[in-house]
């Protein structure tokens, strides 16, 4: 079992801290750890370019067998794709593992090599002429401590922190060819009405407007998907249907309702990697808002009621997320504002959104998160001729725009096994620590977000 183990982890590996003797060339790297006896039989892992090591085996005077070796080669490799034909083997790495005990006695690697043949050949040359100048021989590296110093290192993908918390949108980008299918759930019931940060009372409302807000209640259902067109590049789309319905009373308690429901409008990003270390990666959140939301009832309907803006808008940020051995963090900041009015010669104002997060990881399925989020929303930009004002607060343009300063807490869980082990469950849940609206506005956020992610291609990569 330790073996299948290796050749997993061993792709990810970089190098290890140890006295050794070491060969640099160009792209080939050799870390020899202890002496071993040429004499042996050498077992090799199954891969495609077994063959091309079982000849430099050979070439080199080495005993290769199937079974009952002492030493073991445990080798991945990556590809790259021609222009005009299939992927080729272009890289590789590999162990050389003493069988008996376990130990590691060297690591090598090869990196962006249109010869594989030739430099697996060189690599067994180099290993043979670094083990003739050890005179003394030294003490091989135990492979559980060889994987423990592995992980600090490197980022790992399948840590249920490996992810933002619920409610943020395109927080990490998938290698070439990966995709993931995604739906959250997010609602929204407020029975309060603000002017700037203080509460007031609907009678403060009816010396202004003929109705007065009573409830809301917002549903929202995001379908989203992620598509790695490169290693560095991501492209990331979202929809959301929404269920919106809001209850007015007037100054007899007379009641109306409002109500909206249908797609709002597409969300497109370009999501590129331009840090991506072992600790640390970061990418671009560049994209744009395309007007595909129903505005059949713009005319009629309250701001806060609109399924769609109707008009272009722009998103300009980065997402960076830090990992660490048990804990990780992560910042997003963006900028969003409109390119053009709609139809109605309105558009909605600028917004600015600062969110940071810090998770801890329980163990391999569950992470808790921290997380607080600053957000301001400029006014409406002109307004809808159409709504009078003087009827509903929300008919005023000037009642838009808003600060809010949320904290909120979450649980992400990444099952590593069973049916479940390419899907990620994560909740979030909202408490605000200050808000100050524009005018007279009723409390819009999202209290509770529930996200269910599927990676088909499992979580390496992203």
């Amino acid at each position: 079992m330790n073996r299948y183990l290796i050749i997993v982890l061993l792709f990810l590996a970089t190098h290890v801290f140890a006295q050794q003797n070491s060969y640099n060339k160009s792209d080939k790297k050799i870390d020899l750890f202890s002496k071993f006896d040429e004499r042996l039989t050498f077992g090799l892992s199954d891969s495609e370019i077994k063959l091309f090591f079982k000849d430099a085996l050979r070439l080199n005077n080495l005993n290769f067998e199937e079974e009952g070796y002492r030493y073991f080669l445990s080798v991945s490799h990556g590809w790259k794709k021609n222009k005009n034909g299939p992927y080729k083997v272009n890289n590789f790495k590999g162990l050389l593992i003493d069988a008996e005990s376990n130990g590691i006695i060297a690591e090598f690697s090869v990196s962006k090599t249109n010869e594989i043949d030739k430099s697996i050949n060189d690599i067994i040359k180099n290993l043979l002429i670094l083990n003739e100048k050890l005179s003394v021989e030294k003490k091989f590296l135990d492979i559980s401590d060889h994987f423990k110093k592995m992980e600090m290192k490197m980022w790992d993908s399948s840590r249920p922190d490996s992810h933002a918390p619920s409610s943020l949108l395109a927080d990490h980008t998938h290698s070439r060819g990966g995709f993931m299918f995604g739906y959250k759930y997010s609602s929204s019931r407020n029975n309060k009405i603000f002017q700037g940060s203080e509460r007031v009372t609907k009678e403060i409302i009816f010396s202004n407007y003929y109705n007065a807000f009573n409830t809301s209640t917002f549903y929202t259902h995001t379908l989203e998907f992620m598509y790695g067109i490169s290693d560095d590049l991501t492209i990331f789309s979202k929809i959301d249907y929404m269920d919106k319905e809001i209850e007015y009373s007037d100054i007899l308690s007379k009641k109306s309702k409002y109500s909206s429901r249908g797609f709002s409008d597409l969300n497109i990003q370009f999501l590129y990697n331009f840090i991506n270390k072992n600790w640390v990666k970061s990418h671009t959140n560049i994209g744009v808002d395309i007007p595909l939301g129903n505005t059949n009832n713009m005319m009629s309907l309250p701001y806060n009621m609109l399924l769609g803006k109707g008009h272009f808008n722009s998103i300009l940020g980065f997402t960076s997320f830090f990992q660490f051995p048990i804990i990780s963090a992560g910042i997003q900041p963006l900028i969003r504002f409109p390119l053009n009015k709609n139809t109605s010669e309105f558009s909605y104002g600028k917004s600015y959104n600062l969110y940071y997060w810090l998770s801890l990881k329980l163990n391999k399925v569950v992470s808790l998160s921290y997380s607080q989020s600053f957000v301001v929303e400029n006014s409406i930009i002109g307004e809808n001729s159409f709504l009078v004002k003087e009827n509903n607060m929300n008919f005023d343009f000037q009642n838009t725009g808003y600060k809010i300063f949320n904290n909120s807490l979450g649980i992400n869980l990444s099952p590593r096994k069973g049916s479940f082990k390419n899907f990620r469950f994560a909740a979030e849940y909202f408490i605000p620590i200050y808000q100050s609206f524009n005018g007279f506005q009723s409390r819009e956020l999202n209290d509770f977000v529930i996200t269910l992610q599927i990676s088909p291609g499992g979580h390496m990569g992203h």
